[in-house]
């Protein structure tokens, strides 16, 4: 015969209530939000949920999409995990590489190649802020 489980401490009861709460209130539209008629929601600081609920556009005309990505008004895409693919092209990796798009790339700790992976020089290093 299996062992019975331990009884649930209230901690344990106490935090399975305040998830569920915070879960349900996400659902929950801000106060002041507007339902328009084309199906987006407008929101007291300017951003406006789409339609399909796939998309956030803020009011400096940056669109957060649910899958994490964020499109800037500049046209550069920045993904979830920090990369940042520019409108011609380059890539800025979250480690501090850049990809070009002829194909040089700059590593993290300065290094310049070309396209063949020929070192070019080396630069100093980007400090992050």
């Amino acid at each position: 015969m299996p062992q019975v489980p331990a009884a649930s401490s209230r901690l344990d009861k106490l935090l399975a209530v305040v998830n569920t709460a915070t879960g349900v209130l996400q659902l929950v539209q801000p106060p002041n939000s507007v339902n328009n008629a084309d199906g987006t929601v407008s929101y007291p600081n300017g951003s406006v949920e789409s339609a399909d609920g796939q998309s956030v556009t803020h009011s400096d005309g940056a669109v957060q999409n649910l899958d994490g990505t964020t499109v800037h008004a500049d046209g550069s895409t920045e993904h979830p995990n920090g990369d940042i693919q520019h409108k011609d092209g380059t890539w800025v990796f979250a480690d501090g590489s850049v990809n070009y798009p002829d194909g040089r790339w700059k590593m993290a700790d300065g290094t310049i190649t070309d396209a063949e992976g020929n070192v070019l020089g080396t630069v100093k290093p980007d400090v992050a802020p």
